[in-house]
């Protein structure tokens, strides 16, 4: 989830000019980028570690699963807005 959620600010800051934005950001973007590979440095490590390894197990078929159904439900949704 905050993986997420540090992406969808880096794109959100990204696409908007910052005289358009009231709210300012220090250190943009280098402290998204800081807690990007933070949180990849933990995915790592909880993979490296053997009583995190359900959690791979699990977690990273059932995240990749989720992103497909997603994108699928998202262009089904989309062809049925503009059935051309």
């Amino acid at each position: 989830v905050w993986f997420l959620i540090l992406v969808s600010h880096l794109r959100f800051r990204r696409a908007h000019q910052i005289a358009e934005l009231p709210v300012r950001m220090p250190l943009f973007p280098a402290i998204q980028i800081l807690g990007l590979a933070l949180l990849i440095a933990l995915a790592v490590t909880m993979g490296l570690d053997k009583d995190w390894n359900q959690s791979w197990i699990v977690g990273v078929p059932w995240l990749i699963l989720v992103t497909i159904a997603y994108f699928i439900w998202k262009r089904a949704a989309r062809a049925r807005a503009n059935p051309l």
